[in-house]
């Protein structure tokens, strides 16, 4: 099982930086815009009404309390959502 964050971006900021180096290495996370992640096959993205910069962050279930807790500690991030998906 997998899970995606739906993250929402504050305005003027890029999304980089978002989780760490060595979290990203480790968890094998993906960070996708929303058309790298319809271009992987994530189809049914809706498009966000208020028209914020998001990311998705795929990630195996597991690994799912350890990005969560360096989203919450982003300046970049405003919000964000969790999915679960099947891949």
């Amino acid at each position: 099982m997998h899970v995606m964050f739906e993250v929402f971006l504050k305005p003027g900021t890029t999304g980089e930086g978002l989780v760490s180096e060595e979290t990203l290495a480790d968890t094998q996370a993906q960070i996708m815009t929303p058309d790298e992640a319809k271009a992987v096959g994530l189809d049914g993205l809706p498009d966000d009404p208020e028209g914020r910069e998001r990311r998705f962050i795929v990630i195996a279930k597991s690994d799912e309390r350890r990005i969560y807790h360096q989203l919450e500690l982003s300046p970049e991030v405003t919000a964000f959502r969790l999915h679960e998906i099947a891949l």
